[in-house]
């Protein structure tokens, strides 16, 4: 059995659990504006980093 995609639950059954309702795995799932700023902070950091390492 294939799944076209894990995270479609159409036609899949579950045992012993239950998938989360959608609007409750978008809730989980949504960035914030916070989530957001700071990847980027730490994406400039890591860049900066590798920048400054290897300068003559």
């Amino acid at each position: 059995m294939t799944l076209p995609s894990f995270w479609d639950r159409t036609g899949q059954k579950v045992i012993n659990g239950d998938f989360l309702p959608v609007a409750r795995y978008l809730q989980l799932t949504k960035k914030s504006p916070a989530y957001q700023r700071a990847y980027i902070e730490k994406w400039q950091k890591l860049i900066n980093r590798v920048e400054n390492s290897s300068r003559p």
